[in-house]
């Protein structure tokens, strides 16, 4: 992982701010924000003639990438123009543009370039060159290339951000068994946050609306190897409340919810449901091995699920701790151990978030 590229990010980020580019000043709805560009792109524009840099700001930038890709969407059956908008209004998105302009010779060349981040860290860059445009007409043209290099190199699937940031490599770290007492594997589904993990569901052979799925996920405390009956309990805690949210919307009155117990090496509970047209069942058990939770998901009493869940933790081998989540584990403890008056003084805001992510990676 680049270091120097996420700590440059940050600065990009801070001083666009300072600038007036965040969101928070701004009431679009788009993560879409004017940058500096690279040092490299700056020194080559200046080796030309009239040279200029930055030209553009944030609300020229969205206002052309959000109508082009807003109309591709509506005139094409291509769906990256519409995963795209929809990523940059997740919150966990952004993309940065800059602009540089110069003459060639007799040719004005206009170069646009482009940085899709996920949590402030690069994940995808592009530049392009346009000869003979305005600057409004090549930042068009680069949205398009944009638009296309996303689509080829599968930018919007969890596998390629995985990959980019060094997440946990699931599909071939990961190992659990085939089948497990009548249950078969089904394939492996990449969550679309890396701090989610993946989902693997196992269906029963001769019963296949049976299905217990199985969550693997980062711990993303700092002191989970203290706390683990403490975070297993606060995770299962969740999807009580859940259930419980879900069950008070669908009105059903007859639900029988279980208390969270202890089991070897976990922790699990069950609810039982009918909803006046058939009964509903659920086994929720949660389990730690490395820095990670395994989460089981059964629609059945524990007295069915008990055995698959047991075979299933006696051979499971999960992904060691990953890159990105050590990093995410630092900067919680960095957040946990120092007064956060220390975090909120502004006259230190840049150099805070450098520090911050540069000394976690």
């Amino acid at each position: 992982m680049n270091i120097l590229k996420i700590a440059q990010s940050c600065r990009t980020l801070v001083l666009a701010s300072l600038f007036g580019f965040s969101a928070s000043a701004l009431s679009s709805n788009y993560s879409i924000y004017a940058a500096y560009v690279n040092e490299e792109i700056e020194d080559a524009c200046l080796s030309f003639d009239n040279c200029e840099l930055n030209l553009l700001e944030q609300a020229q930038f969205e206002s052309i990438i959000v109508s082009y890709l807003d109309e591709q969407q509506r005139l094409t059956d291509d769906g990256t123009p519409a995963h795209l908008l929809a990523t940059l209004q997740s919150g966990e998105y952004e993309l940065l543009a800059g602009s540089a302009k110069f003459n060639a010779g007799d040719t004005d060349v206009s170069q646009i370039e482009y940085t899709l981040n996920w949590r402030g860290i690069p994940i995808f860059e592009i530049t392009t060159l346009q000869n003979g445009l305005s600057l409004e007409d090549a930042v068009l043209s680069s949205v398009k290339t944009l638009v296309e290099e996303i689509e080829a190199q599968h930018v919007l699937h969890p596998q390629f951000l995985f990959q980019q940031v060094e997440a946990s490599d699931y599909f071939n770290e990961l190992s659990m068994p085939e089948n497990v007492a009548g249950f078969y594997r089904q394939q492996m589904q990449l969550q679309q946050d890396p701090t989610r993990g993946t989902l693997v569901r196992y269906e029963h052979e001769q019963f296949p609306s049976a299905i217990i799925d199985v969550y693997v996920y980062p711990i993303v405390k700092h002191d989970y190897q203290d706390k683990q009956q403490e975070l297993m309990y606060l995770e299962l805690s969740k999807d009580l409340q859940v259930i419980e949210a879900i069950s008070e919307h669908r009105d059903i009155q007859s639900i029988n919810i279980g208390e969270i117990s202890s089991i070897e090496n976990g922790m699990v509970f069950e609810v039982q449901a009918d909803d006046g047209v058939e009964e509903m069942y659920t086994s929720q058990y949660i389990f730690v091995q490395e820095d990670k939770f395994i989460k089981f998901s059964a629609n059945m009493p524990a007295q069915f699920s008990d055995v698959m869940v047991q075979e299933v933790m006696s051979s499971i081998a999960v992904p060691p701790p990953s890159e990105i989540m050590n990093a995410f584990r630092d900067v919680d403890r960095a957040f946990s151990t120092t007064p956060a008056q220390e975090y909120a003084d502004e006259s230190n805001t840049e150099d805070t978030a450098e520090v911050a992510v540069t000394a976690a990676l």
